[in-house]
């Protein structure tokens, strides 16, 4: 498939939501072209949701969930990116432009200061990043920061583990940032006024990625 039917059919796709698995098949897009496809729409998505009378994002329980919300568990650390940017041999340009292809809309610029300063690169960029420089996640974060921890009686619990890995099974990312978006899902539950117990905040994420798990089932 060539750049052009390549963006044809993400142009199809992104237009007609409910008809992506049909155009899918029909466009017999080898398992590369739907990974980049994929990534791609999940952008766009997340995107279209900004656009619905979403609150701040900072404050969207849906964004956060999405990745697109700064997280303290999934934080990018500068001198690690700038490490990893050197070893795979890419430059600041190269790694801009491959992140515009995923969808994200990061400059030049932008590249460089994360050098110094990333406290604002949610984990879903993280993730594209490391995918961009051939690495993994764990090697560009830095880890929480110190302070109290009002679910840590959830983390702690081998259940969370288990959906972290299932959650990250089913969206194709990494521990470390399947982790930070369910931080981010807990988070949210509180900013909303609401601390529920450890068992209800499993049972509510179990719930969520079993829902997903489903959705991706009958794709």
């Amino acid at each position: 498939m060539n750049e052009d039917e390549f963006d044809r059919l993400l142009a199809d796709l992104v237009a007609n939501p409910e008809q992506r698995d049909a155009l899918l098949r029909d466009s017999h897009a080898d398992s590369d072209v739907v990974e980049r496809l994929d990534a791609l729409l999940f952008t766009a998505d997340a995107a279209w949701l900004a656009t619905q009378g979403a609150p701040p994002l900072d404050e969207d329980p849906v964004a956060a969930l999405l990745g697109l919300v700064p997280d303290r568990e999934c934080s990018l650390d500068p001198q690690s990116f700038a490490r990893a940017r050197q070893r795979a041999h890419i430059s600041a340009s190269v790694l801009a432009q491959g992140l515009r292809s995923r969808g994200w809309d990061h400059s030049t610029a932008d590249v460089v200061r994360w050098q110094s300063a990333a406290a604002d690169v949610p984990p879903a960029l993280v993730q594209a990043i490391a995918d961009e420089l051939g690495t993994q996640v764990d090697g560009l974060i830095q880890g929480p920061g110190s302070g109290p921890d009002r679910f840590e009686a959830v983390r702690l619990a081998p259940a969370f583990e288990q959906i972290v890995a299932r959650w990250a099974r089913v969206r194709h990312i990494a521990l470390a940032v399947a982790r930070a978006e369910l931080d981010s899902r807990m988070a949210a539950t509180v900013h909303r006024g609401q601390l529920p117990d450890p068992e209800q905040v499993l049972g509510a994420l179990d719930a969520l990625v079993r829902t997903v798990e489903d959705a991706s089932e009958h794709r």
